[in-house]
């Protein structure tokens, strides 16, 4: 059986993935055997990863050398692979394809996160008697276990991401046939030149999108998700909603909501996020070449927004939530993968996360979005800084069950008219300090008579973009408070 995801794609990665690829030229047995089991662990359950054989990373860049292997190697490559498999306990088996690339042969096994969780494996291959660990990937290696990731690998075991559970009142007929061909086709799988032979049960069995006895399969969420024909007919939740307020003291707010597919979801957002960007070039007089900067960098959306839909929970009944004003884009999402991490600036890293979905960005992967390899926004990072920017802000709520990443305008773009529109809003931060007040007390504090419209406005699109959080008080007061 193909492997979805194209071993060009795999090669021309390079290192960007390495805790979800390992490359080995001449693998060593116990190696590839620790290897194995830290993929089938999948700590950050993100879906396990990709073994290629026949390929190594060049040492300090990004390149992939593709050596091969020579073709009365292969088989007693494969039995090798199969006969350490069998040391890991419980019982686990990577799949593996031999493919051709560069015209030379290359063996990918792919290693998805397995239900058996904690697996262990010999410390050495060639002596099975000898002691056992977990092992498992960190920072692109495979290493045993610490005592707590170990404590980690059990709770992991006790549930099922909620991607990958079944979505109970829906039937495999709510799948679209051919969005799943269209999706293979345009991601370059090697599964699609047989997809037009196949039916929907045997594409879906290929991508591993159902769950159940034969006969009572149900769809996962999600295969609802990525290829349903009505994903909000089940899971109405899963949907992007996007506010712009270009000026704040007008009172002029747009809002739309993006539904679908996860992929047109994103498509289409970041299409509207694109309208919003504006490019100015600056001339000087000492060169020929004048400097192209843009108000917010359109690659650190992208690989942001993405990475939100990926890896949001799908639980929650918020959806993501994009705020596009005149100083800032601001992307929250529910329970996201870093409720462990600080706020304050990043450099495009998360800490202590565990992705809340696993097979959503596998299949995500599979089709071609790069965020879904990424444990952060390395991407996002690295745009800002080639375009001047401030560094990314991240940003988590009181109880920790959401995320919000924040991409602050470039200063070239900040007016007089934004300026006073960000010290009019400060001036409301610091009436509400660390308390709750009606529109009525914070207008007071405020040195005002009354409640104007600007205020309104203005508490109001601060409310919709996420700074402030509107709720009833005792007495059925309307309050607000800084999130």
């Amino acid at each position: 059986m193909a492997i979805p995801i194209g071993i060009s794609r795999l090669t021309g990665l390079g290192r960007a993935g390495s805790d979800l690829t390992e490359f080995m030229a001449e693998p060593e047995p116990s190696a590839l055997l620790h290897t194995i089991c830290a993929f089938a662990n999948d700590i950050r359950n993100a879906g396990g990863g990709y073994i290629v054989l026949g390929a190594e990373p060049v040492p300090e860049t990004h390149d992939i050398r593709i050596s091969g292997i020579a073709p009365d190697s292969a088989d007693a490559m494969l039995r090798m692979v199969s006969e350490i498999s069998r040391l890991i306990i419980p019982f686990y088996e990577p799949k593996a394809e031999t493919v051709m690339h560069e015209g030379k042969r290359l063996i990918v096994l792919r290693c998805k996160g397995g239900r058996g969780r904690p697996y262990t494996a010999p410390d050495d291959a060639d002596a099975p008697e000898s002691g056992r660990r977990c092992y498992i990937r960190k920072q692109g290696r495979s290493v045993p276990a610490a005592p707590h990731d170990e404590n980690r690998l059990w709770l992991l075991s006790l549930g099922t991401p909620y991607d990958e559970r079944p979505c109970i009142p829906a039937a495999p007929s709510d799948l679209d046939e051919e969005l799943i061909r269209d999706c293979l086709r345009k991601s370059r799988s090697p599964l699609a030149g047989s997809s037009g032979e196949k039916t929907l049960r045997e594409l879906s069995d290929d991508l591993d999108l159902l769950e159940g006895l034969p006969g009572e399969e149900r769809p996962r969420n999600a295969a609802i998700l990525m290829f349903g024909k009505d994903p909000q007919k089940y899971l109405p939740q899963a949907v992007i909603r996007l506010i712009s307020v270009p000026d704040p003291g007008d009172g002029r707010i747009t809002e739309r909501t993006f539904s679908g597919t996860l992929p047109c979801q994103i498509r289409s957002a970041l299409a509207h996020i694109r309208n919003a960007l504006t490019e100015m070039v600056i001339k000087h007089s000492d060169r020929a070449e004048a400097d192209r900067i843009w108000n917010f960098p359109y690659p650190a959306a992208e690989e942001i927004l993405s990475f939100a839909v990926c890896f949001r929970s799908y639980e929650a009944a918020e959806p993501v939530d994009v705020r596009i004003s005149g100083t800032e884009i601001r992307i929250r999402f529910p329970a996201g993968p870093a409720a462990d991490s600080a706020d304050g600036e990043a450099g495009g890293s998360l800490t202590g996360n565990i992705p809340e979905n696993r097979r959503i960005p596998e299949l995500m992967r599979e089709m071609g979005f790069d965020a879904a390899w990424k444990s952060g926004f390395p991407g996002a990072a690295a745009a800002l800084r080639h375009n001047g920017s401030p560094p990314l802000r991240i940003m988590t709520d009181t109880g920790r069950s959401s995320l919000t990443v924040i991409i602050t305008v470039h200063r070239k773009f900040i007016t007089e008219a934004i300026k006073r529109d960000a010290r009019y809003q400060e001036r409301i931060l610091s009436a509400l300090g660390s308390g709750s007040l009606q529109l009525t007390e914070i207008s007071a504090a405020m040195g005002y008579r009354g409640i104007s419209k600007k205020l309104s406005d203005t508490v109001r699109a601060m409310t919709d973009g996420g700074t402030l959080q509107q709720f009833t008080g005792p007495q059925r007061r309307l309050l607000y408070r800084k999130i």
